[in-house]
């Protein structure tokens, strides 16, 4: 007597099995996923991270205002005359105003016919799943440096009728290579102001090989962002430090034993990297309080006029080595210096797996993912939202000097 034929699944539950896999094939293979955490709602403090993913927040509105307990800094009280009744500290808060945003890519297939069976032969049906799962982990990518300089993914900035109607700004803390401290651009929360300081800099710079990345800066940044910008760093291996991203090409001269002020040519010996940060991605090494990461991914920034006014225009590296990053000889190499909770990912709905078949008698199948998130470059605020502060990123840019072998 056979046995009886096993039920098989349901198309739902079919689905859901994808989706999980799909989760997984999209998870940031990169130093965001080494050192991100979960922010805690009821909590309220920030964790040791320098990308954060609220994931517990169940709101339906389209923006949220995540409340943020700062440190203590009112005046001691000394001795016995000064009493202390009556200068008590409240303790107080700052919001950071997050949003969120639906994206989605999807691919289309032949299940039967003739063209099927073309198809069916190269596997073209299995290949969906993989290149699916990497098309969403380049896009993730992409919004984590749209947001470390302009503050916000690009699925948060589109013009109506979409849910969400922000504006993308230059992030408030940059420090470019071979240009004075005191002629840095200052933030100002006029964009076309901000823009012009930051072009007027840049200038400044100039695009020889003085400006692009060596140990010189990068114990002038650390510096910097420890004693001028107050950006809050992490805890690695039981030390305070800065993640910094390198972008490929100004790593290249660091490790070039032939250029002064580089790994190659002051800093070769393996006991003076971090043991904690050897195993992540691209590790490059170690400068005092500076973990060193080279991004391959970094972004560019397009210089337009000689003098004020100014245009700045970002370029990124998007799915699919779809390169829009500029090689002009005016535009630059920007890096960035990042500590405590530098990102915070809304993600309001997680990553899923859908199909459709309409109209086609299921010959034709579109698969696809859609999820809802938002990522944000941590920006603080007061209740009135009149306030801008950000202790957490700086934007980095380098000369793009070319390179010879």
């Amino acid at each position: 007597m056979a046995i009886a034929a096993p039920n098989v699944l349901t198309q739902q539950l079919q689905t859901i099995g994808w989706s999980k896999i799909l989760r997984k094939l999209t998870l940031q293979e990169d130093i965001f996923t080494v050192l991100g955490e979960n922010y805690s709602v009821p909590k309220k403090t920030l964790p040791n991270g320098i990308y954060y993913t609220v994931d517990s927040l169940k709101d339906t509105s389209h923006t949220h205002r995540l409340p943020m307990i700062m440190p203590l800094s009112g005046a001691a009280r000394y001795g016995n005359v000064q009493t202390q009744p009556g200068f008590e500290e409240n303790l107080q808060t700052q919001f950071v105003t997050i949003y969120k945003n639906d994206y989605s890519h999807a691919v289309v297939n032949q299940l039967f016919g003739i063209d099927a069976q073309d198809k069916r032969f190269y596997n073209l049906i299995q290949q969906e799943l993989p290149l699916l799962g990497t098309y969403f982990k380049e896009l993730k990518g992409l919004f984590i440096r749209q947001a470390l300089l302009q503050r916000f993914g690009e699925n948060l900035t589109l013009q109506p009728p979409t849910s969400t109607l922000i504006a993308n700004e230059w992030t408030p803390n940059f420090y470019v290579k071979n240009c004075p401290d005191a002629q840095q651009p200052a933030f100002n929360a006029n964009n076309v102001t901000y823009t012009n300081r930051i072009g007027t800099a840049m200038v400044t710079a100039g695009t020889g090989i003085n400006a692009t990345c060596d140990f010189q800066y990068l114990s002038a940044l650390s510096h910097r962002a420890a004693y001028d910008n107050l950006i809050d760093p992490i805890m690695v291996g039981g030390e305070q430090k800065y993640i910094v991203l390198i972008p490929s090409r100004q790593a290249v001269f660091l490790k070039n034993a032939n250029v002064g002020g580089s790994y190659g040519a002051i800093w070769t010996q393996y006991n003076r990297m971090n043991k904690t940060a050897m195993e992540w991605p691209n590790y490059l090494g170690d400068f005092g309080n500076l973990i060193l990461i080279e991004d391959p991914r970094s972004p560019t920034l397009l210089l337009g006029g000689t003098n004020s006014p100014f245009t700045l225009t970002a370029g990124y590296l998007y799915p699919g080595r779809n390169d829009q990053r500029s090689t002009s000889v005016n535009a630059r190499d920007v890096g960035f210096l990042l500590g405590k909770g530098a990102l915070i990912d809304w993600e309001a709905e997680s990553l899923h797996w859908e199909t459709e078949n309409a109209l086609t008698y299921n010959k034709f199948r579109g698969r696809g993912g859609f999820g809802t998130c938002g990522v944000q470059q941590t920006q603080y605020d007061n209740a009135g939202g009149t306030n801008r502060l950000q202790y957490s990123s700086m934007a980095l840019v380098f000369a793009r000097e070319p390179i010879s072998n």
